[in-house]
């Protein structure tokens, strides 16, 4: 090939394979034929899973050039005199649905105008909702809402350790709907899609 001989300044007369192999490039009907295969085993898991796959139910980027810079910025050190205390928790194999519980207990506030302290064993959503670079669209919507509460929600993050009697109350009542409760449809985020499909 004429770009392995250009690319390798080898003599015309090295075999090509031996170009592949000093070059470490492999031939291209090995490249393609890996390429298919792979297409094929994505292809037969993904009919496992169609409804990860559905573009509907799959958490967006947001070009967050353009959002207002106090529409980032998110204040979680000021505590608040609170009508309510909530722990939440969501399963440890799916990063959204701690989002999903705080964002309930916050759009609860927001309906009924109490204040509530949310108290969170998961410190990287914390740090998720406090982040000014996050684009996920999920996210950026809880921020939002977290926003317009104006002062009614504060968010701590709190040690996930036994002693603390509303945390693990929330670790109790979090395993109960994997075998009773209704589905919960949050949006999976890109990360989990490729986990699962490669």
């Amino acid at each position: 090939m004429i770009f392995l001989l250009k690319f390798s300044r080898s003599f015309r007369t090295t075999p090509t394979n031996s170009r592949n192999v000093i070059l470490g490039i492999p031939p291209l009907y090995i490249a393609a034929k890996s390429q298919f295969l792979k297409f094929q085993i994505w292809n037969l898991r993904s009919k496992n899973y169609l409804d990860i796959c559905d573009p509907d139910l799959l958490d967006e980027y947001r070009d967050i050039k353009f959002i207002d810079s106090k529409s980032k910025i998110l204040d979680l050190s000021s505590p608040i005199e609170e009508d309510f205390v909530v722990y939440t928790d969501g399963p440890s194999s799916v990063f959204q649905t701690e989002f999903s519980a705080i964002n309930f207990t916050v759009c609860w506030a927001l309906e009924v105008r109490v204040r509530i302290e949310i108290f969170s064993d998961s410190l990287s959503s914390i740090d998720g909702l406090a982040s000014t670079s996050t684009k996920s669209s999920f996210v950026l919507n809880i921020k939002g809402n977290i926003l317009r509460s104006n002062g009614l929600v504060n968010l701590t993050w709190v040690r996930a350790h036994p002693g603390n009697p509303g945390n693990e109350l929330a670790d109790y009542f979090v395993k109960i709907p994997t075998d009773c409760g209704e589905i919960l449809r949050v949006p999976a985020p890109y990360s989990f899609l490729k986990k699962v499909l490669f």
